[in-house]
């Protein structure tokens, strides 16, 4: 979600700067690391809005795949599943999530956007409008203070964003 913002809000002419935690998921060590491939299925809807935003699933995102084919597995005792093709406006895309990553990172690069990764929220200070980064995982690294006008906390599900404005 960060990544798409920081690409339409670059495009629209805002100058961004976006700090992503991980490290670029298309850094040749990042590649390499081992690491659990996820994938994620972008159903129709997502992929609207994605084109919707300028991303066609399709098209600008790395090594997806279209799903042809819907799968549903039945409680009675004869045990088949039952198999529905899809027409192609259907189907769900299914792509690897550091390939996804990959992909909108690179569109908010190209559009403008200052991408940063590596760096973790830590805290914020909503009254001076700065947030406290931290390089990597620990919470003792290198740190750095950034100011904004605009924060957008995209910071996922243990979001220290989320966090600071419900405290």
């Amino acid at each position: 979600a960060g990544a798409l913002a920081a690409k339409v809000l670059s495009e629209r002419g805002f100058a961004v700067r976006l700090y992503e935690a991980y490290p670029h998921p298309g850094d040749a060590k990042a590649a390499s690391e081992k690491s659990k491939a996820y994938t994620i299925s972008v159903s129709p809807r997502g992929q609207l809005a994605l084109r919707r935003c300028g991303v066609d699933p399709l098209k600008d995102l790395d090594a997806g795949v279209v799903n042809e084919a819907l799968v549903r597995h039945s409680n009675s005792s004869n045990g088949k599943p039952s198999v529905t093709k899809l027409k192609a406006e259907e189907g769900s895309v299914v792509i690897r999530r550091r390939d996804l990553a990959a992909s909108l990172l690179r569109a908010a690069e190209e559009a403008g956007a200052e991408v940063h990764c590596g760096w973790r929220v830590h805290d914020v200070d909503f009254e001076r409008r700065e947030v406290k980064l931290t390089e990597g995982k620990d919470a003792g690294a290198n740190a750095k203070t950034v100011g904004y006008d605009l924060l957008v906390g995209a910071d996922g599900v243990r979001s220290q964003v989320r966090n600071r404005l419900s405290n």
